[in-house]
């Protein structure tokens, strides 16, 4: 995939690129997904879901995407 494919800015990808190499000699006991993603406060409108909320949407669609699979 690329950036054109995802629909994201070349910019965006190094931004969190950047971060996900800078977390990588801390565990998730250490600093959990959540704490990752709520870092930074995000231009643009409010979220309206939370960072716990997307993480189980993610959970949700990984279970349903195994069962399409099957």
């Amino acid at each position: 995939m690329n950036t054109k494919e995802l629909r994201v800015s070349v910019d965006t990808v190094r931004c969190w690129r950047m971060r996900w190499i800078g977390w990588q000699r801390l565990t998730l006991d250490d600093f959990s997904i959540i704490e990752r993603r709520s870092d930074t406060p995000r231009p643009g409108r409010l979220s309206q879901i939370t960072a716990e909320q997307f993480c189980r949407y993610c959970q949700l669609a990984e279970r349903l995407n195994f069962l399409v699979d099957e």
